[in-house]
């Protein structure tokens, strides 16, 4: 399981990177071809598009991974249900917006006709990844962000069409086209279901159980979406997309950082779908090598943005350098939370994340109001702290009921590691040479935080030491057997 486990990890984050670096070529050329406002309505469209698909996937996507890997008699029927279900809510919502074109603004005509692919991928990639299906899961998030980078180069650069919504057509043409492949692959995997199997398994006393789970998976990925996404919604209608456009350049580089939580939080809810308890300190462990790789990640990327910034943006993107240093500050509480949050799933208790999100909604909403307002874009980021701050440490505090230690332990990671940070944060502002910049800061940060007790840094050489041997099975392995069919 761990060996299948790792090379599965091995072969997400290899498609993650590979269709991170698409994508950021893909959003360069809307950014410079298009300019701040076109750029703006482009990350308008996608924030609006993925609090969207979160409401029509139901919930579906973590309790389809959970049953999946838990390999009940009856997980292949939950999977076609449930992949049923949100198809047909989300072919409503395209059909309403066929309809509603011309009646309201063009960009939410796009986002409810983007519904369709933009709800359905998180729920079939699901289950491709409870199995750990690493070919097919890899296959389509390739072809989808190739196929993103093929349509907007033809109609920016290629057809130089210089409507300033291009972009947004050129991104849901891709997504339909792509749309196919994951039927096909979903056709491959028979996770279709006919209307008379569909109505009997609505009928089964188990599925009642699953459902009621997933309506609190659901109200929770909501609402955390919505947290996520909230800065560029009100960004966007209160200063502008022109505005919106410097603030999504600065997402532009977070977002690459993220990329890597988002993958463990997935792979941990596949990790221990039995047995948590008995896997604690093998998840203390990784919980700590998360903690100092990803800043350590964002400390990088904040010292490569002034290098790349001429070359994947324009001389009109300025401020791009300090809001990233300020939302990088966000990076040390979701090192944390994203664990939690596929623990609290683990253990059958999602009104944790649920309750913990609903507590910080309430204070982060109007303080990002407030602060956008007062404080522009500086004030966006800023929130973006303070949202995961909260979230991080209510839902270490609801954690304590059921995983006291491990409760405690996430607590003091998260408010001691936040101080470290900071530390060498400044260390980074103080440091005019790029070399010393690239040397001082992250050994600052890991250095203090091993003195502090809140990870061992011998940890990274035995995470390469993983990488390097799971590599090398990974290329026996095709030396020696043919390959598997997609």
């Amino acid at each position: 399981m761990v060996r299948k486990f790792s090379s599965y990890a091995l072969g997400i984050y290899a498609a993650l990177f590979i269709g991170s670096v698409i994508g950021v070529v893909t959003k360069s050329i809307i950014a410079k071809e298009l300019g701040k406002e076109s750029f703006g309505l482009y990350t308008y469209f996608v924030s609006l598009t993925v609090v969207s698909a979160s409401v029509f996937s139901l919930g579906m996507s973590d309790i389809l991974t959970k049953v999946t890997a838990e390999q009940k008699p009856y997980s292949n029927d939950f999977n076609r249900f449930g992949i049923a279900l949100v198809f047909g809510v989300t072919f409503v919502a395209v059909i309403a917006g066929i309809l509603l074109a011309g009646v309201i603004e063009p960009i939410y005509v796009m986002a409810l006709f983007a519904l369709g692919p933009a709800a359905l991928l998180p729920v079939a990639t699901s289950v491709f990844r409870g199995e750990l299906s690493t070919k097919r899961e890899v296959s389509y998030r390739l072809l989808r962000r190739v196929a993103e980078l093929g349509f907007v180069a033809l109609l920016v650069v290629v057809l130089a069409i210089r409507d300033e919504i291009v972009a947004v057509y050129a991104v849901v043409a891709s997504w339909y086209l792509t749309t196919l492949y994951l039927l096909f692959l979903m056709k491959k995997r028979d996770l279709f279901i006919s209307p008379r199997r569909f109505v009997d398994v609505a009928r089964q006393p188990w599925l009642r159980t699953h459902i009621v789970f997933s309506v609190s998976l659901w109200l929770a990925e909501i609402v955390t979406i919505l947290g996520s996404q909230a800065d560029s919604l009100i960004v966007g209608n209160a200063l502008g997309f022109v505005e919106l456009g410097e603030y999504g350049a600065a997402l532009l580089f977070y977002g690459l950082v993220l990329q890597v939580l988002h993958v463990l939080a997935n792979l941990f809810v596949t990790m221990f779908p039995r047995d948590n308890n008995k896997d604690l300190p093998n998840y203390r462990r990784i919980f700590n090598m998360n903690a100092l790789l990803i800043p350590l990640i964002g400390m990088g990327t904040l010292l490569f943005i002034p290098l790349l910034s001429p070359v994947l943006l324009d001389d009109t993107y300025r401020l791009v350098t300090p809001l990233f240093a300020v939302l990088s500050f966000a990076l040390v509480f979701r090192s944390l939370e994203l664990p939690n949050r596929a623990l609290a799933i683990t253990i059958d208790k999602p009104q944790v994340n649920m309750q913990a999100t609903l507590a910080s909604i309430a204070i982060y909403l109007p303080t990002l109001w407030i602060l956008v307002n007062r404080l522009g874009l500086l004030g966006a980021a800023l929130s973006q702290v303070i949202f995961w701050a909260l979230y991080s440490t209510v839902q270490a505090f609801l954690l304590r009921r059921h995983l006291p230690g491990h409760a405690a332990h996430g607590v003091r990671t998260a408010l001691v590691g936040f101080g470290v940070y900071a530390v060498a944060i400044g260390a980074f502002l103080a440091l005019a040479d790029p070399a010393l910049r690239l040397i001082v800061p992250p050994l600052l940060y890991a250095g203090l935080g091993h003195l502090l007790r809140l990870w061992d840094v011998r940890v990274l050489w035995q995470f390469g030491q993983t990488l390097v041997a799971s590599v090398r099975r990974r290329l026996a392995r095709a030396a020696s057997t043919p390959s598997e069919p997609v």
